[in-house]
């Protein structure tokens, strides 16, 4: 029985592979219905369905194709090729039809997935073992859905009836345009600034404007994506910067603004008009005030914040603010801090957009004398109460362990515990 199962198989796919695709589907039906369990013969058949998928186009037997293919139920290990030729023969033809304007074809195709596939969330059908079939329909998860929507909502754009149909079956989250159908006339708000009603029901994402350049027609964005919680697990944040061409965007949005707005899987298209963000929790993931002591370096400078991290913490004010504000070493700011990424360290950290108090340092508040007892570290460091010495300058007064010494000390940054402490600069 075995060896008949193996036969038949090889049999099919030399036909398939010749081209032979009607009578390697009959053949690969009548073995198929011989041996119902066996695996290579349901693979073999599975492949001449997916070819013929590609050769019958949207004639009405796509459907029928599609639906075979889901009754074999094989599971998505170990036929991963099988599945992504699959979608992306499905992806190739929609674009053919496209290219040829065959409306009436790409209408044929759109009710031919409608009835057998289905689009299943990402979670949905990660949770479900990565199932392929319902036993009647394919599952296509989201993630997946991208490509072959993409020639689909370019072409029904001007048809609010057939972009709605598409979205029903869709569903929402694979929600994607072309770049001709973010410049259309449907999509586009109205006079009075509306979003279309088919938006309305999308999800929407925090994106955070890094830059934006009207003269260019682009901008910079960063979208803010939280996953759901799982088991016990906290949720997973993902961070996805990208470039949006789009003139009429670059010039309505403002630079260093969150805005919640509905975005394509790949990130690249912004649909509708975004609305400010109201969360503002969220909001201070990338747009924050700030309060605390300025730390010069060089030119240039950091509001140091005590705990947290580096990227967190520490709110870099730019030389050039430094200049014109005439900001001097340990002084009190306060202001508005926007995120930014630095590209030479791969990671994000906050720059000062706007200053708006600078309270100079008082001696008093940043210089103080210090007395008492010398207790000398195993490093070689020491200390007069809570006075940093360092051993250079231990070397240099003389000072010994249990000595009574008096110090000038002058309060510095110390990076290691992210905290303002004090260090002896004279004796």
């Amino acid at each position: 029985m075995g060896d008949d199962a193996a036969r038949a198989s090889g049999i099919i796919t030399s036909m398939r592979k010749s081209g032979r695709l009607d009578e390697a589907l009959g053949l690969a039906r009548r073995e198929h219905a011989r041996h119902p369990g066996d695996e290579r013969v349901s693979r073999a058949l599975s492949w001449v369905l997916c070819d013929l998928v590609r050769r019958d186009g949207a004639s009405p037997r796509l459907a029928e194709h599609l639906r075979g293919i889901a009754e074999l139920r094989l599971p998505d290990d170990g036929n991963e090729v099988l599945y992504k030729n699959l979608l992306r023969r499905l992806t190739d033809l929609a674009w053919d039809l496209r290219r040829a304007h065959d409306e009436r074809g790409l209408r044929a195709l759109l009710d031919s997935l409608r009835s057998a596939t289905v689009v299943v969330p990402d979670a949905e059908w990660l949770a479900g073992g990565r199932s392929r079939s319902d036993g009647e329909r394919v599952l296509i998860s989201t993630s997946e859905a991208g490509p072959l929507l993409r020639p689909l909502f370019s072409a029904f754009s001007g048809s609010p009836e057939e972009l709605e149909s598409l979205v029903s079956w869709s569903g929402p989250e694979p929600f994607v345009m072309a770049e001709d159908l973010r410049h259309g006339t449907w999509e586009a708000p109205d006079e009075e600034g509306e979003t279309p009603e088919a938006l309305d029901d999308l999800p929407r994402t925090p994106i955070y404007v890094e830059w934006a350049s009207p003269r260019r027609g682009a901008l910079g964005i960063t979208a803010y994506r939280r996953s759901a919680v799982r088991e016990f697990g906290a949720p997973q944040v993902s961070i996805e910067r990208s470039v949006v061409h789009d003139a009429r965007l670059a010039r309505e949005l403002r630079a260093h603004e969150v805005y919640d707005a509905v975005l394509s899987p790949d990130g690249r298209s912004v649909l509708g008009t975004p609305e400010v963000c109201g969360d503002e929790a969220l909001r201070s993931v990338f747009v924050r005030r700030f309060e605390g002591r300025f730390e010069r370096v060089g030119d240039y400078g950091f509001v140091r914040l005590p705990g947290g991290t580096a990227s967190t913490g520490d709110v870099l004010v730019p030389a050039r603010t430094v200049a014109e504000l005439g900001i001097a070493d340990l002084s009190m700011l306060s202001g508005v801090a926007v995120a930014s990424y630095r590209e030479d360290e791969d990671a994000w950290g906050f720059v000062a957009d706007s200053v708006e108090h600078v309270e100079p340092p008082r001696p008093d508040d940043v210089e103080r004398r210090v007395t008492g007892t010398v207790r000398v570290s195993r490093g070689g460091s020491a200390f007069v109460g809570d006075c940093l010495v360092p051993e250079r300058l231990m070397g240099e007064l003389g000072l010994r362990d249990g000595q009574e010494a008096s110090v000038r000390a002058r309060l510095r940054w110390d990076r290691r515990r992210r905290t303002w402490d004090w260090i002896a600069v004279s004796a």
